[in-house]
């Protein structure tokens, strides 16, 4: 007799239904049933439902959790739907897909069954479901890896979800980029250690080399990988993500983050200054070693500018200047002509305008 706690029939059937069929599995979205060529009423199926905590304990059991009970073990809530090859794969390491990352891609395969049900059609990066994060994660890269940080960063972005929620060409810029910077820090910064954190709403990448930022790589009189890969995915998406540098504890912090309202820049990074509405609010009293630790300063307006904010601004020119920071104008839903205004104010600066 089988010590497993396995699932019963009604709950597979329950788990397959709820992702309208398909594996749960980040860029993958198969169809796990269809017709069968053999007979006339038969069905191909190449799903399974695969438990999220090991059904029982012993060799190769992965992610066994002690304390559960047969009851919670084999439970719709310990099980995720996912084509036979990926099924197979999430139960070979549990190093890579952990616990909380599967439970996290359960939930975005049912969010993304219901919506497309609702709709008719399938969908890829839709807003709706921003929300829902992507899944945490963080990978240590050393000299010792070298050669195969592709491979490492690349598996990391996939399993996090970020090409279905963010939009798979934008991660892929994305992508390319944390590469390019990873190799750069070893070659050139002298960087010994390298983190991948991969949080609910951004990517971070972290060195213990030299001081550096986007920036310092445009100004490289030998321009290569880093700064093609830079420009490509700024010139295509500058007005969807945030890409800063910030210095803390004497490593370098690149962080990416897709962005569609100005409240979500102010909760990824200190980096920012409000901006009032014109006669209404008192002066931002902040002090410039605010932002030392900054490769950018996003100046971020009230949700509903007017012309009036932006002549205001300009006679801010001076103190802005003294940050002595490359400035990153963010609009919200509003009219073209205000953005090109800040241009002409501020000639060298880049304005993001944000649609939701």
């Amino acid at each position: 007799m089988s010590n497993r706690d396995n699932f019963s029939q009604a709950t597979k059937d329950i788990l397959a239904k709820r992702t309208g069929f398909k594996c749960s599995f980040p860029s993958c979205w198969t169809t796990t049933i269809g017709p069968s060529d053999e007979m006339e009423s038969p069905i191909d199926a190449t799903g399974m439902a695969c438990h999220i905590y090991a059904a029982a304990d012993g060799k190769g059991a992965k992610r066994y959790k002690k304390g559960m009970t047969p009851e919670q073990r084999k439970s719709i809530n310990n099980g995720i739907w996912m084509c036979y090859k990926h099924g197979k794969q999430i139960d070979n390491d549990e190093v890579r897909f952990t616990a909380d990352s599967l439970h996290q891609w359960k939930e975005i395969a049912e969010k993304r069954a219901k919506i497309e049900h609702e709709l008719g059609k399938s969908i890829n990066g839709d807003l709706s479901l921003l929300s829902l994060g992507l899944a945490k994660n963080t990978i240590t890269i050393d000299n010792t890896t070298n050669g195969f940080e592709n491979q490492l960063i690349g598996d990391a972005i996939i399993d996090s979800n970020a090409h279905f929620l963010w939009g798979k060409d934008l991660v892929e810029h994305i992508k390319i980029y944390l590469i390019e910077i990873t190799r750069n820090a070893f070659l050139y910064g002298d960087a010994k250690n390298i983190k991948l954190e991969i949080g609910i709403n951004k990517i971070t990448l972290i060195d213990d080399g030299n001081k550096y930022s986007q920036h310092d790589l445009l100004d490289n009189p030998s321009p290569r990988g880093g700064v093609e890969s830079y420009t490509q995915m700024m010139d295509k998406y500058g007005n969807k993500i945030i890409a800063m540098t910030e210095r803390h504890d004497n490593k370098n912090h690149n962080i990416i983050s897709f962005v569609n309202e100005i409240t979500q820049i102010e909760n990824i990074s200190s980096c920012t200054y409000k901006v009032y509405p014109a006669y209404c609010k008192p002066e931002n009293s902040v002090e410039i070693n605010t932002y030392e630790s900054c490769s950018d300063l996003y100046i971020l307006f009230d949700k509903h500018p007017s012309v009036s904010d932006m002549y205001q601004l300009g006679g801010k020119r001076s103190k802005l200047a003294s940050f002595n920071k490359p400035l990153v104008f963010v609009l919200e839903d509003t009219v073209e002509y205000l953005g090109q205004r800040l241009q002409k104010i501020f000639p060298e600066s880049r304005v993001m305008h944000l649609r939701r």
